[in-house]
């Protein structure tokens, strides 16, 4: 899969100044032109799951797997 090998290539890399890198990935798949809010969802809920894992991974979306419950990005707002 591409975005294995990149993961893999970036964190084989040294970059300018010794600096190391790692990256988590989510990848999201799908036929049907009217998933794409769907697919870009899957997609942010992957990359979630790859930071939540351990980072410096890969996670593919399961597309056929019923739609998890939306997870708020915003921060609660505090009480005044």
């Amino acid at each position: 899969m591409l975005a294995e090998r990149v993961r893999a290539k970036v964190a084989a890399a040294t970059f300018p100044g010794g600096l190391k890198l790692t990256i988590s990935v989510g990848v999201a798949a799908s036929d049907e032109p009217a998933l794409f809010t769907q697919l870009i969802d899957r997609a942010d809920q992957a990359l979630y799951a790859a930071k939540q894992g351990g980072r410096n991974q890969v996670r593919v979306a399961d597309m056929k797997a019923p739609a998890p419950k939306a997870r708020s990005t915003r921060p609660e707002a505090e009480p005044v």
